[in-house]
């Protein structure tokens, strides 16, 4: 598995997909696991802790 986080903001005005409108600003950070595969490009599904996220992980050079 690989470790990894992400941060999110979400500006004041920001309409969820819940149909929400948020009236402040929220951030989100979330630490999470994926899979040895990610990087093969094939989709998967990750728990960010707030529910499902699908993710793909695509090589833009070799790694150093």
């Amino acid at each position: 598995m690989i470790a990894a986080a992400c941060s999110s903001i979400f500006p004041a005005g920001a309409e969820l997909v819940t149909g929400q409108t948020l009236t402040q600003p929220i951030t989100l950070s979330s630490d999470f696991t994926l899979p040895e595969s990610f990087f093969d490009g094939q989709i998967v599904k990750v728990d960010i802790g707030l529910g499902p996220m699908n993710a793909r992980g695509v090589l833009v050079a070799e790694p150093l």
